[in-house]
């Protein structure tokens, strides 16, 4: 048996078409390529979560909203651009992350495969082989050729086996090529952006989602914060060679209990506002 997995993203090629309508940063998508293959592979350190009706697969979250983050005095549209393109293969990773399966290869069809650009970062962040073929409307392709079985049913060569051998034909492989640790750094600072986004339109969620949406959202910032001081402390007390040193894995579980204390005092806060709402609504 053939088993199939699927994965629904709200806003995939779609966010390009808001950047060209209603942002107009170009008149036509061949155009917003060219500007987002200017950048030659540098999003500028800009993130765009196109969560424009929420999140979909694997995150399910309602309460997103579509976020840039990381702008600059250096970023462009072109930036910009290149930051929509990547938002692309970020979402399928998390769609592929999310399966109990690793696939080694990924075909391809549509009108995005056009970009070789998209399809070398989509194969760069899931470390897997990109197929593309020749025909990009592979769906339409294979739904004309289903069809048409039943009008040779008599003809025993003529079956699904043959339509997929005769009807799908490479054109080209895209490999793997980015560093571990760019790759981690770029997967990283996605996940954060997906994190950031994610609790904005809280009025649609139950209100014991929303305090949960909230409190967790601040779990997240705060560690983020505390390794970020931990790091800094550490760097600076290896540089002070000649000053007395003090051991610094002593003295952040202690900050890790002023953290996790002042978040539950907020968390709480939360909750003593949300009742408070309520009440007043009665």
């Amino acid at each position: 048996p053939i088993y199939a997995l699927e994965g629904a993203v709200a806003v995939a090629g779609t966010a390009m078409q808001w950047l060209r309508d209603n942002l107009q940063l170009a008149t036509s998508a061949t155009k917003l390529a060219h500007l987002a293959q200017s950048t030659q592979g540098d999003n500028g350190g800009v993130y765009f979560v196109p969560a424009f009706n929420g999140l979909f697969a694997p995150h399910w979250d309602a309460s997103a909203r579509g976020s840039i983050y990381g702008l600059t005095s250096y970023a462009t549209k072109a930036h910009l651009c290149r930051a929509a393109l990547e938002a692309v293969a970020f979402q399928l990773d998390d769609l592929l992350s999310s399966f109990d399966i690793r696939p080694k290869l990924l075909k391809v069809d549509g009108g995005m495969t056009v970009n070789a650009d998209l399809l070398q970062f989509c194969a760069d962040i899931m470390q897997i082989t990109v197929m593309k073929p020749k025909n990009l409307e592979t769906t339409a392709a294979g739904a004309a050729l289903a069809a048409s079985l039943s009008f040779f049913q008599d003809n025993k060569k003529y079956s699904l086996e043959y339509i997929r051998r005769s009807s799908w034909q490479l054109d080209q492989n895209f490999l793997p090529a980015l560093a571990d640790k760019a790759r981690t750094h770029l997967k990283h600072k996605w996940q954060e952006a997906v994190a950031r986004s994610r609790g904005w339109e809280i009025d649609i969620l139950p209100t014991t989602q929303r305090s949960a949406s909230s409190v967790a959202s601040l779990v997240l910032l705060a560690s983020e914060e505390q390794d970020n001081a931990q790091q800094y402390y550490r760097k600076r007390s290896t540089s002070l060679q000649h000053q007395p040193r003090y051991d610094h894995d002593s003295f952040f579980p202690f900050f890790r209990i002023i953290s996790v204390a002042s978040v539950l005092l907020l968390a709480s806060s939360i909750l003593v506002a949300s009742g408070a709402g309520r009440r007043r609504g009665h």
